[in-house]
């Protein structure tokens, strides 16, 4: 009895330890400096930006509009993500991922820049029946920016591009 118990635990604890190893290359997001909004990033497009890497990263260059069609595959597991805001001239300045803002003394929540939903997946089916279309989004910006840019209005004119998918 116990050693069948015993191999129970261990096929359990070897499943974890695989489904746990499913990590996916590590990201770096660039986002024009200033910019504020939805990003989306729409993967497995053949006409999409070439994959780019520095180190053993993938590199995301947001352009202006916040969609960026890539070359690169979509992927499931567990993630690296880091954001930097990119001038003109190259400089990055790390966003900070995630965080809700306190000022100390009044406990109040301060409208501070971030990113916000990060790592929100998804698919849709193509207009045109060649498949599916992968996409990962986030925001960001302050969160008294979020509500605005989730008007209809807003939204349309964000996900018009999206018609122009190229599998």
């Amino acid at each position: 009895m116990k050693t069948g118990s015993s191999i129970a635990i261990s096929v359990i604890l070897i499943q974890c330890l695989i489904s746990c190893s499913d990590r996916c290359e590590p990201e770096t997001f660039l986002i024009p400096e200033g910019y504020h909004g939805q990003v989306m990033i729409v993967y497995n497009q053949k006409k999409g930006k070439p994959k780019k890497y520095e180190g053993s990263r993938r590199v995301y260059e947001i352009p202006e509009n916040g969609i960026l069609f890539t070359a690169f595959p979509n992927e499931e597991g567990i993630i690296d993500q880091e954001y930097y805001f990119i001038t003109d001239s190259g400089k990055r300045k790390k966003i900070c991922g995630n965080e809700i803002f306190y000022d100390q003394k009044s406990n109040e929540q301060k409208d501070a820049v971030s990113i916000y939903h990060p790592a929100q997946v998804g698919n849709y089916p193509d207009y045109y029946g060649r498949g599916e279309v992968h996409f990962q989004q986030f925001f960001v910006g302050k969160p008294s920016e979020m509500d605005s840019v989730y008007l209809p209005k807003n939204n349309e004119k964000f996900h018009a591009p999206l018609n122009s998918v190229n599998m």
